[in-house]
């Protein structure tokens, strides 16, 4: 289904779940609710869904782990 109008979104006064964020975790949860039936509400701030790593870029926690230990190290050397 493609998005609602503002209008369009304005008309609906009830939703099952609502979701803020529009970002991989708020995509895939309602996707999930819709999927079960829910009538589902999301709202985004930005005009692009996927939030900051999809649009932006952001580095994994298991790659982020070693470089804060080794960041955290070379502090500790000085």
């Amino acid at each position: 289904m493609p998005p609602l109008t503002k209008s369009q979104a304005s008309e609906i006064e009830e939703y099952d779940y609502f979701v803020i964020g529009g970002g991989s975790g708020g995509l895939a949860s309602a996707r999930r609710a819709a999927s079960y039936g829910a009538k589902v509400g999301l709202a985004e701030a930005t005009p692009k869904l996927g939030g900051t790593c999809v649009n932006v870029g952001c580095v994994p926690k298991s790659r982020s782990d070693p470089i804060l230990i080794t960041e955290w190290l070379s502090w500790e050397a000085y």
